[in-house]
């Protein structure tokens, strides 16, 4: 899924000692500079409010982090063309949170590797609880029906060995989806692991801020004089069209 507090100042004259001699009359003694006093206090200030201000910065940071947006780096090709390697993307939390989400087939998601704990995974939700899928001739079929599947641009979807013992056509338990990637040919998912549990997943990719554009998209505005191709930056394509 980056404060600043203004300085305290001091009242020098507040810090000021000044003593008198004994008797009527007595002229005051010279006691310690108030300026250079109340400065180090003033400073000694300073140092402890920009520590206070960058302190609540990073409480702040890893509030967001953990309960509203995350930014992420994809470090594989599993998603190409939809994502490629390198890109940065925004991830948020808050429609992934409670007890009765299920995640929106179509949509990319990010969840913990059910094979490592500590690596998260980015792919696309192809089937839930419930739904059965079967592959065949290249093509992915929920509930009998033909996915018409325009990310993976014309890859066919085969079978891959894995070691849950799935043969399709396959129904989705409760509490799990079926994910893949985008590039069919490319990506270890559910054909490989299995289906995964819906309390593994970690957020919803919905923008990404990183290229700003890429060539290779075909989004055309028409400003007359001339045209400017551009990237939609919209990870958000809708959920998958039955055919």
């Amino acid at each position: 899924m980056e404060t600043e507090s203004p300085t305290q100042g001091t009242d020098d004259a507040s810090l000021a000692v000044e003593s008198t001699a004994d008797g009527a009359g007595g002229a005051p003694q010279q006691g310690s500079d108030p300026q250079r006093g109340g400065g180090g206090l003033s400073k000694l200030y300073g140092v402890i409010e920009f520590v206070i201000s960058f302190a609540l910065m990073l409480g702040v940071v890893a509030v967001l982090r953990t309960f509203l947006i995350e930014p992420f780096t994809i470090p594989s090709g599993s998603m190409i063309p939809t994502i490629q390697k390198g890109d940065s993307l925004y991830v948020e939390k808050v429609s992934t949170s409670g007890d009765d989400f299920v995640p929106e087939v179509g949509q990319v998601y990010t969840f913990t590797s059910p094979t490592d704990p500590t690596e998260t995974l980015i792919k696309r939700v192809i089937a839930v609880q419930g739904q059965t899928i079967d592959l065949r001739d290249g093509d992915v079929y929920i509930d009998g029906v033909k996915l018409d599947e325009p990310y993976v641009h014309g890859q066919l979807t085969e079978a891959m060995n894995n070691t849950k013992g799935i043969t399709y056509p396959y129904t989705i338990p409760d509490g799990c989806f079926w994910a893949m990637g985008d590039n069919r040919g490319n990506s270890s998912d559910s054909r490989v692991f299995g289906p995964v549990q819906i309390s593994s997943i970690t957020g919803h990719a919905f923008y990404r801020y990183w290229p700003i554009f890429r060539s290779t998209e075909t989004v055309t505005v028409d400003f007359g004089a001339f045209e400017f191709t551009f990237d939609p930056l919209d990870l958000n394509i809708g959920s998958l069209d039955y055919t």
